[in-house]
């Protein structure tokens, strides 16, 4: 039997019911389309095969007047994430310029000394060897709020308007870096909107080449330390003054930042020297990075394109809800906090590796997906 208190309760969530949109009551949920190529089950891929990578420091550091110099590039290259037996892998990273043996996912690690400057050239080498711009591994939806290379040095930065829902970007890639928790002057930070583009033969013509702060610092830092910045590169100074720590760095552009670290341009940077500092002999590493979507002829990276929802004509395209679905289309990147579809974990750049037999070995960066994009 009801009492008074209950009835009252029951006819006001029943009342409530009555005001949800008939639309929203009948929304369906989206399947997820076929991968092409299929994909492999994780739990047939040969787990703890390979070793745990030991990443080595970044060579090429030289002195000059006190300041450590580094020539490093990002560009990209086949790895072995997969056991042998299984393909190679096309991602980004870093590595020194000049020596093609150092470029990994994630990148060798920059070791530096408290109060002595590093200066890191920072250059955009994302080309093909006849020097062809190569376009991003992963689908770019180019309807975000993002550094939008071909609105030109007026619509750069900006989120473009579309009148129906665009394929996905597949322009030169924007590229700036930035080290995560160093103090620094706003011309080496890394800022998002301070991208620039590769050295390519085929940039189309119109694109914005720099984004709409990379000409404001490069002034400011020529001003004050006379060394000028080469074409599709920034020359960054890191004073080091702070305590021994661990940071890392990582590609930084606006509405591109999650897609570039997921292709492989981070690394670690570690601040050596001072009483903060570590014992000699410990090992520092970087964090497990996320896992691919393994698939058969695509190797060991996601997708193809973004479905995005249409709306009517003179709305922008939007992706599905922001939740985590087992059902909701696998080829969809989150720009916010959402799930990217994980099917095997990996670290340094290696699925599933034999593990480290100490774990108080593994140093993690403090990192997550920024308003960056």
């Amino acid at each position: 039997m009801f009492t008074r208190r209950q009835l009252i309760r029951t006819g006001t969530v029943g009342g409530a019911a009555l005001l949800v949109p008939t639309a929203f009551s009948a929304r369906q949920p989206a399947y997820a389309a076929p991968v092409p190529g299929g994909t492999l089950d994780p739990a047939r891929i040969p787990k703890y095969v390979m070793p745990l990578f030991v990443l080595p420091a970044m060579p090429g550091g030289r002195m000059t007047g006190g300041i450590e110099l580094h020539q490093i590039a990002a560009r990209q290259f086949n790895q072995r994430i997969l056991p042998p037996g299984l393909p190679t892998t096309p991602v980004f990273g870093y590595g020194r310029i000049g020596d093609p043996s150092t470029f990994h996912f994630p990148s060798f690690t920059i070791e530096a000394r408290v109060n002595r400057t590093t200066r890191v050239r920072w250059a955009n080498q994302l080309v093909t060897p006849s020097g062809n711009f190569r376009p991003h591994l992963l689908p770019v939806d180019p309807t975000l709020h993002w550094a939008n290379p071909p609105g030109g040095d007026s619509g750069r930065d900006m989120r473009p308007q579309f009148t129906r829902t665009p394929g996905p970007y597949r322009g030169p890639v924007p590229f700036v870096t930035h080290l995560h928790g160093a103090h620094s002057f706003e011309e080496y930070d890394g800022y998002p909107e301070a991208w620039y583009l590769p050295v390519a033969r085929d940039i189309p013509g119109g694109f914005a080449r720099v984004g709409s702060f990379y000409e404001r610092f490069r002034a400011e830092s020529v001003a004050r330390n006379r060394v000028p910045w080469p074409a599709g590169s920034a020359v960054f100074d890191y004073r080091n003054d702070q305590r021994a720590t661990t940071l890392w760095f990582h590609s930084h552009e606006l509405g591109l930042t999650r897609l570039n670290i997921y292709a492989g341009l981070l690394g670690m940077y570690l601040l050596r020297g001072g009483p903060a500092d570590l014992p000699d002999g410990v090992l520092p590493g970087p964090a497990p990075q996320p896992g691919p979507l393994i698939q058969r002829r695509r190797h060991a990276v996601l997708p193809q394109q973004p479905r995005l929802l249409r709306r009517r004509p003179t709305e922008r395209a939007v992706h599905p809800e922001d939740r985590c679905l087992a059902d909701l289309e696998p080829r969809v990147l989150r720009q916010h906090h959402g799930c990217q579809r994980q099917h095997l974990a990996g670290a340094r750049g290696r699925a599933a590796p034999v593990p480290l037999p100490d774990p108080q070995r593994l140093q993690l960066p403090h990192g997550a997906v920024e308003g960056g994009g």
